[in-house]
C-alpha cells in the first residue's frame, strides 16, 4: 500500500502553479468561469462566482492549473479567488480561503514584476 505523503504533494503542486500561473483580466476569467460552468448555468456556484468578478471589474486576476484538475483565479488586489476541480466537467468549485488562500498569496508574492 502507498503512503500519503502530504509534502510531496504540496512540492507538486507548487511546481505547477509557479509553472502555470499567469496574469488574466476579467473578460478571460469571466470565459473561464464560462467554460468550467458550460451548459451548467443552473449550478449554485455560477452565479457566486459571476457575482465574484463582478465585485473586481477592473482588477487583473491570477490563473494557475495545480494539478489533479484543480485550477484557480486569484485577485490580489482583493486578496480573494476561486478555485475548482474539473476532471473533464465541474467536479467542486468554491471561494478561496484560509491557508488555501493564504498559500496562494505566499507562492504568487515574490514574482510581481511577472504579473505587471
Amino acid at each position: 500500500m502507498e503512503s500519503f505523503d502530504p509534502e510531496a504533494l504540496f512540492a507538486r503542486r507548487r511546481e505547477a502553479l509557479l509553472a502555470s500561473l499567469r496574469r488574466v483580466d476579467a473578460d478571460e476569467a469571466r470565459r473561464f468561469i464560462d467554460e468550467i460552468f458550460a451548459g451548467r448555468q443552473s449550478h449554485p456556484w455560477f452565479k457566486p462566482c459571476h457575482d465574484f468578478l463582478d465585485e473586481h471589474p477592473r482588477d487583473t486576476f491570477l490563473r494557475a492549473e495545480v494539478g489533479d484538475g484543480y485550477s484557480f483565479l486569484y485577485d490580489p488586489a482583493a486578496h480573494a479567488g476561486l478555485w475548482c476541480k474539473c476532471g473533464g466537467t465541474l467536479e467542486a468549485v468554491g471561494r478561496l480561503h484560509g491557508r488555501g488562500l493564504e498559500t496562494i498569496k505566499e507562492l504568487t508574492a515574490p514574482f510581481p514584476a511577472k504579473f505587471s
